[in-house]
């Protein structure tokens, strides 16, 4: 079966609410913990999960996973939907090449930058 390796820096980390949302097992594999750069998150006010974005002095702190392809397009078509779009990456440690979804929206201008998404208290 084919896979694809993604890097997660939100809902879908260990822990976080949408982590087992699909399977028992988890999103996938677990690869590590892993840097990207060019990029930062923002948390609009009311919502409960992260959006990435671009800026050039930004480091997100998130997880590598390795997701079989079937668990994949249902995860992209999640992603699309809420207004992500896939992008190439590569990340900081270990040089692996993987997929994020990142916010390419322009309202998030005078938000608070940040690089890694805590766990949210229940």
């Amino acid at each position: 079966m084919q896979s694809k390796v993604m890097f997660f820096y939100g809902t879908l980390k260990k822990g976080h609410y949408n982590h087992t949302r699909f399977s028992e097992d988890g999103i996938g594999k677990f690869l590590g913990e892993d840097r990207v750069t060019g990029y930062s998150l923002v948390q609009p006010d009311g919502l409960p999960y992260p959006f990435a974005v671009p800026d050039v002095n930004g480091t997100i702190k998130g997880e590598l996973y390795e997701v079989e392809d079937k668990l994949y397009n249902f995860l992209h078509r999640m992603e699309l939907g809420a207004g992500y779009t896939p992008k190439h990456v590569t990340t900081t440690k270990d040089s692996v090449d993987a997929i994020m979804y990142v916010s390419e929206q322009n309202s998030f201008e005078g938000l608070p930058r940040f690089d890694f998404f805590p766990l949210q208290a229940s």
